[in-house]
């Protein structure tokens, strides 16, 4: 009996920290219009960089970013990524320093940096000041590294159900990105999350649990779908000038 009344009770507060995130998440999130784009034509050659979770490490909507971004350009794109399945800022500010110390590594142009939906999980114990003190670390890094690249940071969608209720902070977190992409005219914030729930509710509920198993993490035709688009369009407006 005694379980069964834990149990209840942490059902009961999980779905009551996924309702506080779902209305937190209804706040604006959006980018920020201030932006530099590249003066002149685009390099050429334009280096992409990723810096995240498994979000960006298991998946090929990275490549086809880089594709969308080489066809309309009618530029080669060369892709890097500095990513780990469940890494958090952590790991990334480390593992970003033993990158940028590597002898050949290629100075990116665009970087997308995402950790929020990993910093946001309770269960890794990362409060929203750690985690901004960890990014803020990274970035100065990137910008020593390569001052001249373009950060994007990226607000990936923070999962549904029980995966959802683990991220009741996520909006904390998302602020963080928004915030910082208002220091620097060199950086941007694009929130992917309302992508994903617009693309979620176009679904019946068989098609959403294909598209997105476990509650976070997508399939490779749903993450292609979704973010593909959304990124490589704020690179390419955003950055590159240009419209295709």
């Amino acid at each position: 009996m005694r379980a069964l009344i834990w149990v209840c009770a942490l059902t009961t507060a999980l779905a009551a920290a996924y309702l506080i995130l779902l209305v937190w998440m209804k706040q604006d999130l959006t980018s920020p219009i201030s932006a530099t784009p590249f003066s002149g034509p685009a390099p050429d050659q334009i280096n992409l960089l990723f810096v995240g979770t498994s979000l960006s490490t298991d998946y090929d909507w990275p490549e086809d970013t880089a594709l969308r971004v080489s066809t309309c350009l009618n530029r080669p794109v060369d892709l890097k990524r500095v990513t780990r399945n469940g890494a958090t800022s952590r790991w990334g500010k480390d593992a970003l320093k033993r990158y940028i110390a590597h002898a050949d590594a290629v100075k990116p142009d665009v970087i997308m940096f995402e950790f929020t939906a990993n910093d946001a999980d309770f269960r890794r114990l990362l409060s929203p000041s750690q985690s901004a003190a960890l990014t803020q670390d990274m970035i100065a890094d990137l910008k020593d590294f390569a001052p001249d690249a373009r950060i994007v940071f990226l607000g990936m969608y923070h999962g549904n159900g029980l995966r959802g209720a683990l991220r009741f902070r996520y909006p904390h977190y998302l602020k963080i990105y928004q915030n910082l992409a208002k220091t620097d005219p060199y950086f941007s914030f694009v929130n992917i999350s309302p992508d994903w729930e617009n693309h979620l509710r176009s679904l019946s509920k068989p098609q959403q649990k294909q598209a997105l198993p476990d509650g976070l993490h997508p399939s490779q035709a749903a993450a292609k779908h979704v973010n593909s688009p959304v990124v490589t369009h704020h690179i390419l407006s955003h950055w590159m000038g240009a419209d295709c």
